[in-house]
């Protein structure tokens, strides 16, 4: 009898299948792109089988490049422009205010515990600087710590408000206080109501444009023009508390 009526079916069914599953690995292999490829093979919605990767056309290596060094160099002009605005600004003020002869102005009197003199001795400067320093940054702890306790208890209302008036008090006696000292500077004459009616429109509407809706110039003016009024008041502080300011705050 032929030997291959004795063959097992089981043994046909075996072999077909390897057979079949031997000719789509072939067939993945010879589709499939070639290793390294940046761009993975796009699916045909019909067929299911890849398609060759496309490219933008005219575009190589080195123009997506530059575009990217583009890309950062504008992100990169959207920040030192604002900054340098800022920095010109209050340029602008301190130097203008040099004009008052009887001017020594310190926004932060109130909170400080020792009053810088020229007559003090070194040491007396950097224990009342160290003095007013420990003084700042234990204020900015509690306000931090206030803040946190708010965010974590979800009082989002409170902590909005909070901003809003903070930055209406900055906008208003901060801001009025810049104008009123330049007025004075360049000898304008102007009337306390006048005067109260613009400072007054002023805050109002920076706050509208910060934490509401506004031309997205009018938002970054006023977000300068708030950068610029904190910096001033700033430069107010005498020079050792300055920099103990500043060396604490670092540390913080």
């Amino acid at each position: 009898m032929d030997d291959d009526a004795h063959t097992d079916p089981m043994t046909n069914y075996h072999s077909l299948a390897g057979e079949e599953r031997r000719g789509s690995l072939e067939l993945e292999q010879h589709e499939s792109p070639p290793r390294g490829s940046l761009e993975e093979p796009v699916l045909d919605p019909e067929g299911g089988r890849p398609q060759p990767p496309t490219q933008r056309p005219g575009m190589d290596e080195d123009d997506e490049l530059d575009e990217e060094m583009l890309d950062q160099g504008e992100q990169v002009m959207s920040i030192l422009k604002p900054v340098t605005l800022t920095m010109i600004l209050v340029v602008f003020i301190v130097k203008s205010l040099e004009r008052l002869n009887d001017y020594e102005g310190n926004a932060f009197s109130s909170i400080q515990a020792y009053e810088e003199k020229d007559t003090d001795s070194t040491s007396t400067k950097l224990g009342g600087s160290l003095l007013n320093a420990i003084i700042f940054i234990v204020l900015i702890l509690c306000v931090t710590v206030v803040m946190l306790v708010l965010y974590k208890y979800h009082c989002y209302k409170v902590i909005y408000g909070w901003m809003i008036v903070s930055c209406t008090l900055l906008l208003g006696f901060f801001g009025g206080r810049v104008l009123f000292l330049l007025l004075d500077a360049y000898n304008i004459p102007f009337d306390y109501i006048t005067f109260f009616y613009v400072v007054w429109n002023f805050a109002l509407t920076g706050v509208l444009a910060i934490f509401w809706k506004a031309p997205r110039l009018c938002n970054q003016g006023y977000l300068v023009a708030v950068s610029a009024i904190l910096a001033w008041a700033l430069t107010e502080l005498p020079e050792w508390t300055t920099w103990m300011v500043l060396g604490a705050v670092a540390l913080y």
